[in-house]
């Protein structure tokens, strides 16, 4: 999770894209072009060598000059084609963004201000590409003139020759005619090892980029004797831990917390007090700085990621739907109900009963295609409650030993968030939930409550006993009611 934080996705796209196409043109063809050079190169020498080796020794003069010049040439390119390659990423990242933000730039009119700034990054690819363009030019050019010089040394001398000498030397008219043919063979394919050097810095450009990429070890991976179990029960344990995002503050400074397997636990406390963060290390999408995260008594570093995260499910306050039809994306969880709606088989009764559970049906059946509806790119046809109602659906049916609920309710209206709080109610009877809310009203019926602040708990009980110690938790509580529009009698 760290990596995708930390790298834009349109620079990754990019190097996924035009990266890798760039090194698969080259691995195709350069290749095949080197080996036929090769080949025409040696052979045409040993010919010209049998006829004259003196005109053969000018004409081969330049070969070694051109070596010279393409390995200089590849020095002076590498660095443009890099600079250009992530120009390139720049660009494509500020393309994404725009797309996927194109309502905030809607909302605020900021037409002129995006094609500024992509106008500005298309300047910087185009003055990149240029200075790259002069630099090739110039080195094909110096590659032509010296051929160039060579056709007319080899002019001179042969004909000085052939008018000199007459039959007295060293070729006759027709061969001096035929040697000249196949010097012109010769220049042709050698030319073409410029060619081969551009397109193979530019190939080692993209390669640099794809291998940096591909190459990378992941920050989480399983260790050498993953644990396995068959199914997880769901206690949880945080002992002494201690987290932060790179070298920044530690998020979660010594939390020590014991969770029991079914119990549903409520997270209160500021934006930015660590709610979120410490629920992330449950699945190990991040690795504790000290302390450790136990699943059933056994540290969460030493499962096999698959095992411990199919006992996991995460319903967050924005939640992310992938363009296919509704069923899919409820059905995301299950693999083999996932496979048989894509062969076209009828949408499976648990899909039905997950969507039911969430209170998705109404709108589902509303849906000009039901369950077979499109929803588009990121759901992009569906408004952010029907959203979470789909996601919380994909949460159930992926039948969790530990559900966490992020903010899972909060774009819904009141009376919907009603019915799938008695849904979910319900359904995280025999689970542990681990409930994280800005608005108390959630978690009020929760079996225990914990207060956080700058990463650290601060309080824990019931909602009655929070508010009982008039601390923190009851101040946020007290702050909500009297927000709370009063009744008209």
């Amino acid at each position: 999770m760290e990596f995708f934080v930390n790298h834009q996705t349109g620079g990754m796209l990019s190097i996924l894209n035009s990266d890798i196409n760039r090194l698969e043109r080259f691995l195709n063809t350069e290749f095949r072009q080197l080996i036929r050079v090769v080949a025409t190169v040696s052979g045409i020498t040993i010919i010209l060598w049998s006829y004259s080796p003196k005109l053969a020794a000018i004409a081969l003069f330049p070969v070694p000059i051109i070596g010279l010049a393409s390995a200089k040439f590849l020095t002076w390119i590498e660095p443009r084609y890099k600079s250009i390659r992530e120009t390139v990423s720049r660009l494509n990242s500020r393309l994404e963004n725009n797309i996927a933000g194109v309502d905030v730039i809607k909302s605020f009119d900021r037409y002129g201000f995006e094609h500024d700034r992509v106008a500005t990054q298309s300047d910087r690819y185009h003055d990149e590409q240029v200075r790259a363009l002069r630099l090739r030019r110039g080195f094909f050019a110096g590659l032509r003139l010296m051929t160039g010089v060579a056709f007319v040394a080899i002019l001179y001398v042969g004909g000085r020759d052939i008018i000199l000498l007459g039959d007295a030397g060293a070729l006759s008219t027709g061969s001096f005619a035929l040697f000249f043919l196949y010097l012109r063979r010769l220049y042709s394919p050698m030319r073409r090892i410029g060619r081969s050097a551009n397109r193979y810095q530019q190939a080692k450009s993209s390669a640099e980029r794809v291998f940096g990429l591909l190459g990378r070890t992941p920050a989480i991976d399983d260790p050498g004797d993953p644990y396995t179990p068959a199914s997880i029960r769901g206690d949880i344990e945080f002992d002494d831990v201690s987290f932060s995002y790179g070298d920044r503050e530690p998020v979660i400074d010594g939390v020590s917390l014991d969770i029991e397997a079914g119990e549903t636990v409520g997270f209160a406390g500021e934006t930015g007090a660590g709610k979120s963060t410490l629920t992330r290390l449950v699945p190990r999408f991040y690795d504790v700085n000290s302390g450790s995260v136990r699943v059933d008594d056994v540290d969460v570093r030493e499962y096999a990621r698959q095992s411990l995260r199919r006992g996991v499910a995460i319903v967050g306050q924005s939640p992310y739907l992938f363009s296919g039809t509704v069923a899919e994306n409820i059905a995301y969880g299950d693999r083999e109900t996932l496979t048989a709606l894509r062969e076209g088989d009828a949408v499976p009764e648990a899909v039905v009963e997950a969507a039911d559970a969430a209170e998705a049906d109404r709108f589902i059946d509303d849906l000009p295609e039901g369950y077979r509806t499109e929803i588009g790119e990121r759901g992009v046809k569906l408004s952010g409650g029907q959203r979470q109602r789909l996601a919380i659906a994909r949460a159930i049916l992926n039948d969790p030993a530990i559900i966490i609920l992020d903010e899972a309710t909060s774009d819904v209206d009141t009376e919907t968030e009603d019915r799938i709080q008695e849904s979910l109610s319900r359904l995280i009877a025999d689970r542990t939930a681990l409930v994280i809310a800005h608005r108390l009203s959630t978690i009020r019926d929760a079996d225990r409550i914990v207060v956080m602040d700058d990463g650290r708990v601060v309080e824990q009980g019931t909602h009655d006993e929070l508010v009982a110690k008039e601390g923190i938790y009851a101040n946020l509580w007290g702050g909500q009611v009297d927000d709370e529009p009063a009744v008209a009698d």
